[in-house]
């Protein structure tokens, strides 16, 4: 099972999606952080 296949299989958890979903603009903030970031360099 790759983390595709394991995030979908998470996601049908109601608690874990709702936990998911609260910090995914989080992550999306880190993510372009550190892509602008490398860019730079």
């Amino acid at each position: 099972m790759n983390y595709k296949e394991h995030l979908k299989e998470q996601l049908k958890d109601p608690e874990f999606y709702k936990e998911y979903k609260a910090l995914e603009t989080e992550y999306e903030i880190i993510k372009h952080i550190i892509k602008s970031h490398s860019e730079l360099k």
